[in-house]
């Protein structure tokens, strides 16, 4: 939904702001995406999907912004920073959960020290 939401709502009003345009009725239209500061960058683990879906509209605001520019059509986007919501300190927890949970096999091939422990503090800096 965070990719796709976007694309949908953004289309639902489009022909209204390309016909407001050709028409001289209203010039000023301007769309607005909310993306993520996790757009900009791929930072912290276990946040590939929701990175991924931020970047996504990133892209898709920047070529809009390119075939919209005919038109008099702004578009922006707004990248919130991280903050500490459940869905963060959640994240934690889970994967400490799913480390606990892996054979020793998995644990000794990614290394706790060098994978686990170090991709934790990326996911703390992000905080």
């Amino acid at each position: 939904m965070n990719f796709y939401g976007t694309v949908r709502t953004t289309k639902a009003f489009l022909q209204i702001f390309k016909d407001q345009s050709s028409s001289d009725i209203y010039d000023r239209a301007r769309i607005v995406n909310v993306a993520s500061v996790a757009g900009l960058f791929a930072g912290s683990l276990g946040s590939s999907t929701y990175s991924g879906s931020k970047h996504a509209v990133e892209a898709f605001s920047s070529c809009l912004r390119l075939e919209l520019k005919a038109f008099g059509i702004d578009v922006s986007t707004v990248n919130p920073s991280s903050h500490s919501t459940t869905m963060v300190s959640d994240t934690e927890v889970m994967l400490k959960r799913v480390w606990n949970n892996l054979d020793p096999a998995t644990k000794n091939e990614y290394g706790e020290g060098e994978y686990f422990a170090s991709n934790l503090l990326v996911l703390f800096c992000v905080v």
